[in-house]
């Protein structure tokens, strides 16, 4: 059986592909969406397929991206394949939502197959990840801590979006194309070892591969398919769960049975919680394991106590229950915002067992642990801050543990000193300046609002 011929049976089995579906397919015009499309445009005809190739320029190559935007077209016209070339400016993407480069060019390319299949009328997406991209996702999720539905990587269809090669490895790939003396492009990008996902192809799945076992790739790829299967699993038992113990309002709040709750296993609780945070705010991004375990945690706390969490939402510990919901006022900004503050700087000899004054807007600061000059300002790339003695976290990782919200983070008034972050104003100022036993000078710093 050659590859075609097993990719057409995986896909009856699965019902991936059917007769007449109109397909829009991403090209990129490297090996496996080649692959993709070449196959495709084999069994059009015995599939009653209608084709039509879409390729994104990323904007962040320059000569290369123009040559790969051709060499998609001309392939296109080789096979007699309709395509449409988009362009998007996905550094300025990356930039104004905060979001590395990896991830807004994954949200621009899926943007912008959507719109065209709207306009084109097409039900389906088809895009070329195969079982080397699964294993590398599966991994690299496994490694920033994700649950078991992250470590489940790929599914072969996902709402409209189909993976056709995703049984394929991509050695398989590349010797289909030699057979049918089919030539590809290849992104210098996908070779620079800045990015997590191309260590983790480039080295740490080469180097598993050659140390531990020839078929790592295969065996993770499994491990993720039991790992989705689990996820599935628990959903399901969650949602069951919640049907009957769950009170819903239909207002945007869902309340929890404390001593019905305490009964579930652990793993459950996880869930059962988590698919309330989802129904509320519609979306599973910025749901963390610690706001899980912080709501979980709320039911073994006294009445009256309540945690914020992402999307606007809360928790709340009633006589009872636990109720999660949507805070319905428009939450108010902070009282201080950079570019309308101004800080008052004072030095003075530090008087031994002195009272620190405890004022939201007042700190003091060891004056000798300041190395440069100190500076108001909103965040930049690099900005970084201690959260315990000698111990620094990323000044955005912090952000999002304070639960600032994505919003206010580039409004909050910052002390710092080069890229160390001396006080993030109205939250709490960095370990590594904070006045000690052995402090002789005291800088005080006051944040005051500009007279209007």
């Amino acid at each position: 059986m050659d590859l075609v011929q097993q990719l057409e049976r995986d896909w009856k089995r699965n019902q991936l592909i059917c007769k007449g579906d109109h397909i829009i397919v991403g090209v990129s015009g490297g090996a496996d969406s080649v692959c993709l499309l070449a196959v495709l445009s084999e069994v059009r005809i015995r599939w009653d397929l209608t084709i039509m190739a879409v390729h994104v320029n990323h904007s962040i190559r320059k000569e290369t991206a123009v040559r790969d935007a051709d060499f998609v077209k001309q392939l296109c016209e080789k096979l007699g394949i309709s395509c449409q070339v988009e362009t998007v400016d996905v550094p300025r993407l990356a930039k104004e939502n905060g979001l590395s480069v990896e991830e807004a060019g994954r949200i621009a390319r899926y943007d912008t197959f959507e719109r065209i299949r709207r306009e084109c009328g097409a039900n389906k997406i088809a895009v070329a990840h195969h079982l080397d991209d699964n294993a590398e996702t599966i991994l690299f999720q496994l490694i920033r801590g994700s649950g078991l539905r992250g470590m489940g990587g790929m599914e072969e269809k996902r709402g409209r979006i189909i993976r056709p090669l995703l049984s394929l490895t991509r050695k398989q790939i590349e010797n289909w194309l030699l057979e049918k003396n089919l030539a590809y492009v290849t992104d210098e990008t996908n070779l620079v070892q800045e990015y997590t996902r191309n260590k983790i192809r480039l080295t740490v799945l080469p180097y598993l591969e050659q140390q531990i076992s020839e078929k790592v790739r295969e065996h993770i790829v499994n491990c993720g398919k039991l790992c989705l299967e689990a996820d599935n699993y628990f959903v399901n038992e969650a949602e069951k769960w919640l049907e009957q113990n769950g009170e819903d309002d239909k207002a945007g709040t869902i309340e929890i049975k404390s001593q019905a709750f305490e009964q579930l296993h652990p793993a459950l609780k996880k869930y059962v919680i988590r698919q309330v945070m989802e129904k509320i705010c519609g979306r599973k991004k910025d749901i963390s394991y610690v706001h899980v375990e912080e709501v979980i945690q709320l039911f073994q706390l006294p009445v009256g106590k309540s945690v914020n969490l992402p999307e606007h939402m809360y928790a709340k510990k009633t006589y009872e229950k636990v109720k999660i919901g949507r805070c319905n006022e428009k939450m108010e900004a902070p009282e201080m915002e950079i570019g309308k503050c101004h800080m008052i700087l004072e030095v003075f000899p530090y008087k031994k067992n002195e009272k620190i004054p405890e004022n939201t807007y007042t700190k003091w600061f060891d004056y000798d642990t300041i190395k440069n000059t100190v500076s108001l300002r909103s965040r930049i790339s690099g900005d970084k801050i201690s959260v315990v003695k000698g111990g620094n976290k990323k000044l955005k990782d912090y952000m999002i543990d304070a639960k600032i919200p994505r919003e206010w983070r580039d409004k909050v008034p910052l002390v710092a000193d080069g890229n160390q972050i001396l006080w993030v104003v109205g939250y709490r100022i960095g370990e590594a300046f904070k006045v000690t036993k052995q402090t002789e000078k005291i800088l005080q710093i006051t944040i005051q609002k500009d007279d209007l």
